[in-house]
């Protein structure tokens, strides 16, 4: 068979089919409607098309009842051995640049379109969709545009039927093998089109009737609200809204018009009570003389989080005191500052659209500024941190301290920068310097009258130590018990606050001392101090253990001899009458410090005074007991604590001290 013959017997199947049928109209409407809804497109049409013309049976978007058949795109499906068209971005397409679809009636920009056959698979119209914009279809999408075209040649087929339609198979030898059997027969026995749609569809969906009643349900609208099909058959579709909800939906359903598709934000109630934002598109449509409504729920629960997440972000950086600034990458012009900002340059947000960063400090020259952003346009460093001052509306100037980044604002690549006024730090910074040194210089001269004072205290000190030997020298025989008695007090006081001088200078030096660590082994201090404490060792015989294991801290020499000096001297000191003096020092070490442990079988210390005998003059036992000016121990603490380390003691009267000391490494 040619193709002349194929064509007059598809104008002869197309006269047996009665277009202007009301109730066909209708039923094609309804396909048209759910289209270009399932689609998301503005435009969807099924036309018939004859050997001139294509005649337009039903529309959503497009005004025009009929088009000559070659200035249309559906003339194209026909054409097809797929019987079916599908151009993505017609007004991209060279092929397609004349066609009057694209520069003439309505720059269409994109078109999907599928042939309706009959059962012998003769084409005798299109079901399309059109987007003014270029674009895809899903597969769910694509699925559902197959299932919607089906259903259309299905009422097609039976209007032929009851009208008689001619007998091909006797007319034509054979079919033209281009032409594909679609088996619409079999397709008719899934002829509920919205079966088909739940079935592909991963948007919960219902349909319903004017009294509300549930008629059906897809898999996905069982998952979200959590019932069974059983129990959705036995609620109204208002049980699925919330009572403050109810009214208001129940209102806009009752004026939907028929086939008009609306989209409403409200919310739904699942089985379990919890509740959700969606949008609903629901649209009113007739199967047969039954007003029925179908409905998309579209949960944008977290969407709507988000947008009131980010209400709640954009509300906190419009009111930040820090001052927050979005400029352009390429003009430099501001496209936000927040209020702090605002008022803290005192212009308004006309005032600085028109300004630049470079406006507002007034150190910086344009290539100086390009400098500071040139690594963030280029991708080399993600964040540009640096101080400089602002410049008022008023011409005052103030520090800040500048966050700069680059980011993506609406769409475009922009500059954000967050602002801190560091006026008050700057100020503070300056007083704490001032301070330091005011700190320094009376340190110095505390360090210099310290050293005055013991000299000139000591100077008389020597007089009446000298004088009172010589006289206890050279007239002890004339002297009775009572006087020589006064001459032992004065040689004793005097000797005593000899001492007392030379602890107060020893305690101020290291007061401030400004000492350099270097690695000090430990073990060569211990020896030091043991061999200048030899004569009271063999004197009260004493034991002392030490670690075998060679020991280095980062320390100062001088100053780490004193602290054993202090603490071994006051275990061979502070001890019962005939008691023998054992004294055992151990060291471990942690991953970030040594710890010192020197134990001593001496008088021991009542709880009350573990921390008060690091205090200045701190004497637990009067001068007839144990001699001492009470600074030891706090010279101690002074120097361990220059060392950023602590020492403790654990103790109880009679048995013992141990002093526990952590040295950072």
């Amino acid at each position: 068979m040619n193709i002349t013959e194929f064509e007059k017997q598809r104008l002869d199947i197309l006269k047996n089919i009665n277009i202007h049928d009301s109730k066909i109209e209708q039923e094609l409407n309804e396909i048209t409607s759910l289209a270009a809804r399932i689609c998301n497109s503005p435009i969807a049409l099924i036309s018939f098309c004859d050997g001139q013309k294509h005649h337009i049976k039903a529309n959503v978007g497009f005004n025009k009842k009929e088009l000559p058949r070659d200035k249309s795109l559906c003339s194209l499906v026909l054409e097809a051995e797929e019987r079916s068209v599908i151009i993505p971005d017609l007004q991209g397409d060279k092929e397609y640049a004349w066609h009057p679809f694209v520069n003439e009636y309505q720059k269409i920009g994109f078109y999907a379109g599928m042939a309706l056959q009959s059962k012998e698979g003769y084409a005798v119209g299109t079901l399309c969709v059109m987007d003014y914009a270029p674009k895809t279809l899903s597969p769910i999408q694509l699925s559902a545009l197959k299932n919607l075209n089906v259903e259309a040649s299905f009422i097609l087929q039976k209007e032929l039927d009851k009208n008689g339609s001619l007998n091909l198979k006797e007319n034509i030898s054979s079919p033209d093998p281009s032409i594909p059997n679609n088996n619409i027969k079999a397709a008719s026995e899934k002829a509920d089109i919205f079966q088909h749609m739940f079935k592909f569809s991963l948007i919960p969906t219902f349909i319903y009737d004017l009294d509300l009643n549930i008629l059906e349900a897809n898999d996905c609208a069982l998952d979200e609200f959590g019932y069974s099909r059983e129990e959705l058959q036995n609620i109204k579709i208002a049980a699925l809204h919330p009572e403050k909800q109810l009214d208001n939906s129940l209102l806009i359903l009752d004026n939907l018009p028929l086939l008009n598709t609306i989209s409403i934000t409200t919310e739904f109630k699942r089985k379990d009570g919890s509740v959700f934002t969606a949008e609903a598109t629901p649209c009113k449509f007739m199967l047969g003389n039954k007003p029925l409504i179908h409905v998309f729920i579209k949960n944008i629960s977290c969407r709507v989080k988000m947008e009131k997440e980010n209400a709640s972000l954009a509300q906190i950086l419009q009111r930040s005191l820090n001052e927050i600034y979005i400029f352009d990458v390429k003009t430099l012009k501001f496209n936000y500052v927040n209020r702090g900002a605002l008022h803290n340059l005192g212009y308004s947000m006309e005032d600085v659209r028109e300004l630049t960063p470079l406006d507002l400090k007034p150190e910086f020259t344009p290539e100086k500024f390009q400098d500071i952003i040139t690594p963030l346009r280029s991708g080399e460093k993600e964040l540009v941190i640096f101080n400089t001052v602002h410049k008022r509306k008023d011409g005052s100037l103030y520090n800040v301290e500048v966050h700069l980044q680059k980011m993506e604002f609406k769409g475009k690549e922009v500059f954000t920068a967050i602002i801190i006024d560091t006026t008050l730090k700057t100020k503070s910074a300056l007083q704490l310097k001032e301070l330091n040194e005011k700190i320094v210089k009376a340190n110095s001269r505390l360090k210099y009258f310290a050293a005055s004072t013991a000299h000139d205290l000591q100077e008389p000190l020597r007089m009446i130590s000298s004088f009172s030997n010589l006289l206890q020298t050279r007239y002890e025989t004339e002297l009775d018990e009572k006087a020589q008695k006064y001459l032992y007090y004065i040689v004793d006081g005097s000797t005593r606050m000899k001492k007392l001088i030379e602890n107060i200078l020893e305690y101020t030096e290291v007061e401030a001392e400004d000492f350099k660590k270097t690695p000090v082994n430990v073990n060569l201090v211990w020896e030091q101090v043991l061999e200048d404490l030899t004569a009271v060792i063999v004197a009260k015989k004493a034991l002392i253990r030490l670690p075998h294991a060679e020991i280095s801290i980062p320390s100062d020499k001088d100053l780490l001899y004193r602290i054993f000096l202090n603490l071994i001297g006051n275990g061979l000191k502070y001890l019962p009458e005939g008691r023998i003096p054992e004294i055992n020092i151990t060291a471990e070490e942690h991953t970030d410090s040594w710890k010192f442990i020197i134990t001593d079988n001496g008088i021991g210390i009542k709880k009350e005074y573990h921390k008060k005998i690091f205090d200045l003059f701190t004497r637990l036992h009067s001068k007839s007991e144990y001699r001492g000016t009470g600074m030891g121990l706090a010279i101690v603490h002074r120097i361990v604590s220059l060392h950023k380390g602590e020492i403790w003691v654990e103790s109880e009267p009679d048995k013992g001290s141990t002093f526990y000391l952590m040295f950072p490494k």
